[in-house]
C-alpha cells in the first residue's frame, strides 16, 4: 500500500484551480448584496432592513472569531468554518420569506416583531450551521459566549442578562 504516482497523461486531462478565502470585507459584500437584494424598502421597514444589513456583519465577524478560538486538531479535523456555514445561515433567513403567501417576517408570529423574530431567526440558524458541528462541552461554551458577543456588538444592545438558551 505505498504511494503511487498519477501518470502524466492522466494528470494533464484536469485542471486545478486554487481559491483562497475571502476576508471579512469580502463575505461582507457578497452576503451584504444577497442580503439587500431580499430586504428593501418595498418589503421592510428601515428598522428590519438596517438589522438585516447588521447580520451580515455579526455573522461574518462569528466566523471569522470561532475560527480563531476553535482551530482543528486531530480529533476534531472537522472544525473548519468556510463560506459554506455563513452561506447556511443566509439561506435559513432567506428561506423564511421564500413563499409570498406565508410573509412570517412582515406580518409577525406569537405577537414578536419582525426585528425580534429576525434576531431569533439569525441565532437558530447559527446554531444549527456552526454549533452543531462541535462535539465537546467546552467548545460549546466558547461558541455561545462569542455568539453573545457578536449579537450585542453588531447586532443590538443587550440591557438584560442573556441566556443562551432563550
Amino acid at each position: 500500500a505505498g504511494w503511487r504516482d498519477i501518470p502524466g497523461r492522466l494528470k494533464r486531462k484536469f485542471f486545478l484551480v486554487d481559491m483562497t478565502m475571502p476576508g471579512q470585507k469580502g463575505f461582507e459584500s457578497i452576503f451584504g448584496a444577497i442580503i439587500n437584494s431580499q430586504f428593501t424598502e418595498k418589503n421592510f421597514d428601515s428598522s428590519t432592513n438596517a438589522l438585516a444589513k447588521g447580520l451580515v456583519e455579526a455573522t461574518t465577524t462569528l466566523r471569522d472569531r470561532i475560527s480563531k478560538a476553535l482551530s482543528p486538531s486531530p480529533t476534531k479535523f472537522h472544525y473548519r468554518f468556510t463560506m459554506r456555514e455563513v452561506a447556511r445561515v443566509f439561506q435559513g433567513i432567506l428561506e423564511i420569506n421564500a413563499k409570498p403567501s406565508l410573509k412570517i417576517l412582515q406580518n409577525g408570529k406569537d405577537n414578536i416583531n419582525a426585528n425580534q423574530y429576525l434576531v431569533l431567526l439569525w441565532r437558530h440558524e447559527c446554531m444549527r450551521a456552526f454549533h452543531d458541528k462541535l462535539v465537546d462541552y467546552n467548545d460549546r461554551q466558547i461558541f455561545l459566549s462569542l455568539i453573545h458577543i457578536c449579537r450585542c456588538r453588531r447586532i443590538e444592545r443587550c440591557r438584560s442578562r442573556w441566556s443562551p438558551y432563550h
